[in-house]
């Protein structure tokens, strides 16, 4: 795989990526979501400013982001390929050009991408989210244990191409919420 191809899937990860699907929504139901809540684009606060169905919907398409680039450079060049196409797309959602590089958490788009990439561990982070949703109010909570899980289930992998791109959209994600680790300390977190 040679740069220019290594350019192509970043370029088409970032560019899906950096669709924000959170902004969308809101605006179609006159809310500016930066401005509500956490001020996060995201599923989660989307949900609590508009409800349970946009925030849904939200979640599905920021997956969808994440799967769909993930899985046309699979089917097209294999797994390093597919395994940048997920950093870009992950990267896109947090840091969009479009928005002052100022984007979401990144949580919905990995899992997108690692159903593509490495579905038991997309599902291992999935079950720990659930189980977290039964023991926690706090979305942040329930993002960083299906993160933790996910990435750690996909390091069994190691040093296969979607382990190291699993590493990398965790340290994104889990970077993205530095301030939610910062209000959980703090008993300031908002509830979902």
């Amino acid at each position: 795989m040679g740069e220019c191809s290594v350019f192509r899937w970043v370029l088409l990860g970032y560019g899906l990526g950096s669709i924000s699907f959170a902004t969308l929504v809101a605006k179609c139901h006159g809310v500016e979501i930066r401005k509500v809540g956490s001020g996060n684009p995201g599923a989660s606060n989307v949900a609590r400013a508009l409800g349970k169905r946009a925030g849904r919907l939200v979640l599905v398409l920021d997956a969808l982001k994440g799967a769909l680039p993930v899985w046309v450079a699979l089917r097209n060049e294999g797994e390093k390929a597919a395994a940048w196409a997920a950093l870009a797309a992950v990267t896109g959602h947090c840091f969009p050009i479009w928005h002052r590089f100022e984007g979401g958490k990144g949580v919905a788009t990995a899992a997108g991408a690692l159903v593509v990439l490495d579905l038991p561990a997309a599902l291992g982070g999935m079950l720990a989210h659930g189980v977290a949703r039964r023991l926690t109010t706090k979305a942040s909570l329930r993002s960083i244990a299906g993160i933790v899980v996910g990435c750690g289930i996909a390091l069994r992998l190691w040093p296969a191409p979607r382990a190291w791109a699993a590493l990398g959209m965790s340290a994104i994600a889990l970077w993205r919420h530095r301030e939610n680790f910062a209000r959980l300390l703090e008993g300031s977190e908002l509830d979902a």
